[in-house]
Formats: C-alpha cells, sequence, structure tokens
C-alpha cells in the first residue's frame, strides 16, 4: 500500500494555477497603474476627453482593482493550499514529517537561546496491521486517523504532533520538563487503548494500542534525525 506525504493532486495543482493568478494580477495592476495615469493627464488638462469616455475609463478601472484583488486572493489560497499539501499528512489530518523537522529546527534555536529544552515523544502503535491484514486497509486508515485525533487531543495546545510514517507519530513538547513528557505519554497510551471501533456485524474493533518512548531536546540529539531516533530506541513495551 503506499503511503504518500504530499497527494500528487494537492502538488501539481498550486504549480498550475499560481503562475498564472500571478500573471493575472500583474496585468490587471499595470492596467490599473496606465488607466490611473491617463485619468491624471485628462484631469490636468480638462476637456481632453469627452463624459462618457471618461466614464468608461472609471469603470474599467475599476474593473482592473477587482481583478487585481481576485488574482491577490487566488494567489494567496493556491500558496496557502501548497503549504498545507507540503506539511499536513494526508491520510491523518496532523503534521508531516516534513514539518516535524522544521519545526524541531525551530525549537532548537529557541531552546540554545532560553537555556530551556523540550521533550520528544515517539508513538509507535500496535495492533492496526492486523486490522489492515484481516479487515482491510479502508478500515484500517480510519482507524489511524481516530488514533491521530486522539493524541492531538491528549497534548498541550503547545505542543505538535505528527505522523512519522506507517502507523508511528511524534510529539513535540516546546518548553516542557520530563515529568510532563512521562505524563502525557501516559496519557497517549491509555487513551488509544481505550479505542475501539465499532463495525456492526463484523464485530469491534478494541485491540490497538501504543507504546511510547521519549526524548529530551536537545540533550538526546541536536538534529531532527538524531532526537527522533533517539525518542524511538527509548520505547519500551512494558508500559503502563
Amino acid at each position: 500500500m503506499t503511503d504518500p506525504i504530499v497527494e500528487p493532486d494537492d502538488q501539481t495543482f498550486p504549480k498550475m494555477v499560481r503562475p498564472k493568478a500571478r500573471v493575472m494580477f500583474c496585468m490587471s495592476l499595470l492596467l490599473s497603474l496606465l488607466i490611473t495615469v491617463i485619468l491624471v493627464i485628462a484631469v490636468r488638462r480638462g476637456g481632453l476627453f469627452s463624459p462618457w469616455f471618461f466614464a468608461f475609463l472609471l469603470g474599467v478601472l475599476f474593473w482592473s482593482f477587482v481583478v487585481s484583488g481576485y488574482a491577490f486572493e487566488l494567489v494567496w489560497s493556491v500558496s496557502r493550499r501548497a503549504e498545507k499539501a507540503l506539511f499536513m499528512d494526508p491520510r491523518t489530518g496532523v503534521f508531516s514529517l516534513e514539518y516535524l523537522k522544521s519545526a524541531l529546527h525551530r525549537d532548537y534555536k529557541r531552546a540554545i537561546a532560553s537555556g530551556v529544552g523540550s521533550i520528544v515523544i515517539y508513538v509507535d502503535m500496535f495492533g492496526l496491521q492486523n486490522v489492515n491484514r484481516n479487515i482491510g486497509y479502508t478500515v484500517g486508515d480510519i482507524a489511524l486517523k481516530s488514533v491521530a485525533g486522539i493524541i492531538s487531543d491528549a497534548i498541550r495546545s503547545s505542543d505538535i504532533v505528527g505522523r512519522v510514517g506507517g502507523d508511528e507519530f511524534l510529539i513535540v513538547m516546546p518548553e516542557a520538563t520530563l515529568d510532563l513528557g512521562e505524563a502525557i505519554a501516559r496519557k497517549v497510551r491509555q487513551a488509544v487503548g481505550s479505542y475501539q471501533l465499532d463495525l456492526g456485524k463484523r464485530g469491534r474493533i478494541d485491540s490497538i494500542g501504543c507504546h511510547t518512548g521519549i526524548a529530551v531536546f536537545p540533550a538526546d540529539g541536536t538534529t531532527p534525525q538524531e532526537i527522533i531516533s533517539a525518542a524511538r530506541n527509548n520505547i519500551t513495551e512494558s508500559q503502563g
């Protein structure tokens, strides 16, 4: 089963629309400037154009402003879509691995400046492969997305959760203590372990859980890859 971080449609759509929108914005803006110059000259010289032609130019100027505004809004919305496609995981709705790495880079600079580190929690699900194999990937994707939502609800508003790949997630907790990290990890394990999915006549999924590993950033690693590996290596299966 393919596991893309970015959907192909989300990659190609901005590349197709953004250049056209930029051309539209530039052309309409140039037209607005040209008409404005013509109107200024006409007003200063007086009687250069007939009243109806003067009104026509005003109408075109207004239309060009409307088109410029529309094109600017289109460029902005397409840019936002491209950013979302790059930094959001389409299967779960949480952040992607690329965004996690960029967030860790920023947090490293903050930690060095403030002297206060962060906690990184690696979340490794279990039981999802059995769901995919015995029931199907469609149900497995529903469970995966539900677990991503459960993890998001278990963390602080200032924390970041993203999908590393497969059925593994990462939580970044800026300016957090180890005790707080352990408490959040325990909360995540309990919440994920309590997850159930009613399948009607096909039964119920209640065998999904997760293990967690904790690392201190930047004490346990100074790069995103080092700290992610440290948190993964600290996973223990005998957790309450």
